[in-house]
């Protein structure tokens, strides 16, 4: 007699639909709501060891030996919650790193096309300059100001500074000014490009000096609101240069993904129908989370994200998953 193995595989692959699903991690208690799903799916696949008496199909069957039996599928998650998203971004924890009314006034070393994070989030009023400036007098009767071997251009951006007393009156240290009429010992300032001299009325107190200032979408780019500058390439700052950086910053609350820390989360998942739309079974399984695929916004705002998972054998459902039929009738377990 002439026995033949055959190696056989058995598919089955079902989409469940819309609604909740839940999902405890292993070790801790109670069910995080990943809130609606717009899509839940899976797939299982047995393969079979069959050995028969010939080679074709008429051939008697000897033996059928389950050799390999697999379950996974995928989640299509609708608007989630913050802290619901840290399961795809594989984050092993979130932070609070809430930050209160305050000021920035410090430097940097900025980086020719990449971001540098100010630390902040939210800024507005945000000013950039040199790190480094020249001292200057004030004359207020001529409007000249002189400062030996300054090195400054007409048509180069200032702003200034004062320390230990005022700026000459007619100064802002929030304006940013223009040079016009140097000469190599003394300089003006205009509102504008090639324009009239800016009036003063005293000479200042204390320190003053003159910085060059950097223009946004010109020398750098800003992200106010993720708190982060990019110095431009063919923009007035130097690479590895040290800026100098003055902005402001409201309240707001802001918690942070300690991300990238874990390639994938174990735990049970539950997925409840929406039976209001004639979905009517349910799925639970002891499971191996993993990302898939990028984040999907709409603006600002996370509209959707998709989670695999691969279902692990679990004596508590006596194989891979278990199905409830929610439409009234027992629950069918998978037989696997």
């Amino acid at each position: 007699m002439t026995v033949k193995t055959r190696i056989t595989e058995i598919t089955e692959s079902a989409t469940l639909g819309k609604g909740k699903v839940f999902f405890t991690p292993t070790g801790e208690n109670g069910a995080e709501d990943l809130l609606e799903v717009e899509d839940f799916k899976y797939n299982l696949a047995t393969e079979k060891v069959e050995k028969k008496t010939s080679g074709d199909s008429s051939g008697a069957l000897i033996a059928s030996i389950v050799k390999d039996t697999k379950c996974n599928g995928s989640i299509v998650c609708l608007s989630p919650k913050f802290q619901v998203a840290r399961f795809f971004d594989m984050a092993e924890a979130v932070t609070d790193v809430s930050q209160t009314t305050s000021s920035i006034a410090t430097t940097f070393t900025a980086r020719l096309g990449r971001w540098i994070d100010l630390g902040k989030k939210t800024l507005s009023a945000v000013r950039v300059r040199a790190n480094s400036g020249k001292v200057f007098t004030a004359d207020p009767d001529t409007e000249i100001f002189t400062s030996t071997a300054h090195g400054f251009l007409d048509g180069d951006r200032i702003y200034v500074v004062n320390s230990g007393g005022a700026l000459p009156a007619g100064l802002v240290t929030t304006t940013l000014y223009y040079i016009v009429n140097k000469t190599d010992n003394t300089f003006q300032l205009s509102l504008t490009l090639g324009g009239t001299p800016q009036a003063i009325t005293d000479a200042g107190t204390g320190t003053q000096t003159a910085y060059e200032g950097y223009v946004e979408d010109t020398d750098y780019e800003l992200l106010e609101k993720n708190g982060k500058l990019k110095a431009l390439v063919d923009g007035g700052i130097a690479d590895a240069a040290t800026i100098y950086v003055n902005a402001t910053y409201a309240t707001q609350t802001i918690l942070k993904l300690e991300g990238a820390t874990l390639t994938n989360r174990a735990g049970v998942i539950s997925f409840e129908p929406d039976t209001d739309n004639g979905i009517n079974i349910g799925f639970e399984a002891d499971v191996k989370l993993n990302p898939n695929g990028d984040w999907q916004m709409i603006g600002d705002d996370l509209l959707k994200f998709t989670i695999d998972f691969e279902c692990l054998l679990s004596a508590n459902r006596n194989g891979l998953f278990t199905k409830y039929d929610y439409s009234g009738l027992s629950a069918a377990r998978a037989a696997v």
